[in-house]
């Protein structure tokens, strides 16, 4: 985030300067941290902000010089290793909130 930034107008900016997009914030998914990320000889502490979006139709795409090394769209339950343990830990508990909300009859 950038400073006086909040976190959903931060995301929003970096999907922009990634992915060329402009997204739609649903709600917030989780806060996980500290998560260690050893950075350029330094030892790194961050707090993730994870939330769930709702993406433009189309095809998405890295902005040519952005940190987007490559984008993919995966089954749930056949994720991809992922780069951070906070990515996985997050990703189970939306899948966790996902499998209890069709648990639950419709009101």
């Amino acid at each position: 985030m950038e400073e006086k930034e909040t976190p959903e107008d931060g995301l929003r900016r970096e999907m922009k300067e990634e992915l060329g997009i402009e997204i739609e914030i649903v709600r917030l998914t989780g806060i996980f941290g500290p998560s260690y990320y050893p950075f350029g000889g330094q030892d790194v502490y961050n707090t993730d902000i994870y939330y769930e979006v709702k993406v433009p139709d189309g095809e998405i795409k890295a902005v040519r010089g952005s940190d987007v090394a490559e984008v993919g769209w995966f089954d749930p339950n056949n994720l991809p290793d992922m780069a951070f343990e906070s990515n996985t830990r997050a990703i189970k508990s939306w899948q966790m909130d996902q499998n209890k909300n069709r648990a639950e009859p419709a009101q």
